[in-house]
């Protein structure tokens, strides 16, 4: 909340001696205060603190020289100057429901006790009830109710699982109450890049709370916290005029993720068809991985390559099965390739801690291998644009 609240807030401050009771005989429930915190996590600790200590963008809001300022005020008084004042980006632009809610998770950390009741939004009522001391000393607890515990499902995978199940377990939202739902939160990527783009198809991945995503033309690498939508971090490779030339700019389909004996990695292919691993808790490259944290890909298609030229990259992650990143290419979108002399978009798999390459698959099988007779007059020579540009599944079992 701005200072100007401050002012307000803390010009209220006439001691009156009051019966506790006005206020502290349960005129909220635990239920509705455990719905206020994650409302005012949202909105409000970014002023207030998440301890509701107050900082230098807005006055403490729990504590002993909260309850003074408010003090023979009556909380209709103190709801209405929430509302109209908060958010300070929109203010009123919560529900009542929302605001009672997060009146009531400030009460309880006012140590206020809970009760059956639901604090709403009914003028008359809120106007009779009065700030004082609370009976007790410390808050009740609310994580006996915590709305939120258990609930963590995370989706590891572009797909939900290297099957590509697109399942998740999660069942508390539904066709009866999807309509309900409202905007926690919005996060742009309109600024990653000298224009925004116009396509973006990129599905995050989520793991403890975070979202791993792709934005921009350069397909740059952000972390988002899934509770506030707050950007963590954020990793952009310049690639020059290897990146001018890639057949498959912007943001593509999103990252994979591996977490493993305690170290969490975050790849993605660039636009100019590199593999870079990159530390999930910073955004920072695995410098044991590949070359500081990079594998070149076209390098490593036993083919003859230009290294800026060659139109061959990627727009989906890759895949991670059994320790093993595998990737896939693409050539430039749509219509018949410009020439039958086209990169052959190999199949390759790398390891997940090092970065070395382990096989290839010929997509275009070569002499010796299954079906190469069926290329007649030696055209598995010279004929490509044979990639496996969309998303891949595996089976673990299976290896």
């Amino acid at each position: 909340m701005r200072k100007i609240l401050a002012a307000i807030l803390f010009g209220f401050s006439t001691p009156v001696t009051l019966a506790s009771s006005d206020i502290d005989s349960g005129i909220y429930s635990t239920e509705q205060a455990v719905d206020g915190r994650s409302v005012y996590n949202a909105v409000c600790a970014i002023c207030h603190g998440k301890e509701l200590e107050g900082g230098e963008a807005g006055p403490d809001l729990a504590g002993i020289a909260f309850r003074d300022r408010w003090r023979n005020l009556s909380l209709s008084e103190f709801f209405d100057l929430t509302k109209k004042t908060m958010p300070v980006t929109r203010p009123a632009g919560l529900t009542n429901k929302e605001y009672t809610d997060v009146v009531a998770f400030i009460l309880n950390r006012n140590a206020y006790a809970t009760g059956q009741k639901v604090l709403d939004a009914d003028k008359a009522t809120m106007g009779q009830i009065r700030f004082a001391d609370p009976t007790e000393r410390m808050p009740a607890s609310l994580e006996s109710v915590d709305a939120g515990d258990g609930l963590m499902v995370e989706w590891l995978h572009h797909r939900g699982n290297p099957g590509s199940m697109n399942y998740s377990e999660l069942d508390l939202i539904n066709r009866n109450n999807a309509g309900t739902l409202k905007i926690a939160w919005q996060w742009k990527s309109d600024n990653f890049g000298p224009a925004p783009w116009p396509n973006l198809q990129t599905t995050p991945i989520m793991a403890n709370g975070i979202l791993f995503a792709t934005a921009g033309i350069r397909r740059t690498v952000v972390a988002i916290d899934a509770t506030t939508g707050e950007t963590l971090w954020m990793y952009r490779i310049d690639e020059g005029e290897r990146g001018e030339n890639a057949p498959r700019k912007g943001p593509g389909r999103g990252v994979a993720y591996q977490r493993t004996d305690g170290r969490e990695t975050v790849y993605v292919i660039s636009p100019g068809y590199r593999l870079i691993a990159l530390n999930a808790k910073n955004g920072q490259p695995l410098a044991s991985f590949g070359e500081n944290g990079i594998v070149d890909l076209k390098s490593n298609m036993e083919q003859d390559l230009d290294p800026v030229q060659a139109r061959i990259g990627s727009s989906s992650p890759p895949i991670i099965v059994n320790g093993v990143i595998i990737v896939g290419s693409a050539f430039p979108a749509g219509g018949a390739p410009p020439k039958k002399e086209m990169p052959a978009g190999n199949v390759t798999g790398y390891d997940a801690v090092t970065g070395e390459r382990l096989w290839i698959f010929n997509t275009v099988p070569q002499p010796g291998e299954y079906g190469n007779e069926t290329w007649g007059e030696t055209s598995w020579k010279y004929t490509g644009n044979t990639g496996v540009w969309a998303p891949m599944s595996a089976d673990p079992e299976l290896g």
